[in-house]
Formats: C-alpha cells, sequence, structure tokens
C-alpha cells in the first residue's frame, strides 16, 4: 500500500489566521514542508513553509504552521493542502484524500470559520485528525 508520510493533526481557525500541526514520517533529515492554501479556487496559492516543533519518536517528526488569510470576509473559502518535499525533489502529500481540506468564513456575532471537509472543527476550538498510516 502507498503511504503518504504527511498527515493534518489539528487544525485550529482564530480570525484571519489559520494554525495547524501536521506529523511527517522522518525519511531524511534535509527536508521542505509547507501548507499550501487558496482562496480563489486554485487560480492562484500561496506556499506558506512549515516550522519544525519536535521529534515524536525517531521516525515520526511534528511541524507546525500558521496561513494568514489577506482577504478575511463572509463567504471567503479557504482550502489547505500539505507537501513534505525530500532533498531528492520527492514529493508527498496530504490533500485530504483529493478533497483538500476546506473552511468557510460565516456569519456569527462576529465572522468565523465553520468546517466543510467534515472534520467538526469551529472557530477557537482545535481538532485531532489521527494519521492514516
Amino acid at each position: 500500500a502507498l503511504v503518504s508520510h504527511i498527515a493534518l493533526s489539528s487544525l485550529s481557525p482564530h480570525h484571519s489566521t489559520l494554525s495547524g500541526t501536521l506529523l511527517i514520517h522522518n525519511l531524511c533529515f534535509e527536508k521542505t514542508v509547507f501548507a499550501r492554501s487558496t482562496t480563489d479556487w486554485w487560480l492562484s496559492h500561496v506556499d506558506t513553509p512549515c516550522t519544525y516543533v519536535r521529534a515524536l519518536s525517531p521516525h515520526l517528526d511534528e511541524f507546525k504552521f500558521e496561513v494568514v488569510v489577506k482577504e478575511f470576509r463572509v463567504g471567503l473559502e479557504v482550502e489547505i493542502c500539505l507537501c513534505f518535499r525530500t532533498v531528492d525533489e520527492e514529493e508527498f502529500w496530504d490533500n485530504n484524500y483529493g478533497r483538500n481540506y476546506k473552511v468557510m468564513v460565516v456569519e456569527g456575532a462576529t465572522p468565523h470559520y465553520v468546517d466543510v471537509t467534515g472534520l467538526n472543527y469551529t472557530n477557537r476550538r482545535s481538532i485531532s485528525v489521527s494519521p492514516y498510516w
């Protein structure tokens, strides 16, 4: 079975920032890890570098990211996927099985994000997703 080697662990929306953590199989010491996001259905995208947090085991690392959404407004949908690239340019993606991770800004007492991919996260709350490897 094909293993992705990368998985979203948590996603926390806070106004115009989406913070998350992800798990990476430690296949090599040097690696590039980033969150790719779009607000226009992939006409354009932004790659946000992920930051190393800690080694969870000799074979598993934790990284974090913060995607800043410049056009935070009601009705805005943000899609995110994650990439782990080795020094040999081999890439592994977590795109939620082709659906990406999506949140939408909705109206309320204050505008806030709602989940549109079935992960059940809400404004100012974290979710935990078990890695699928």
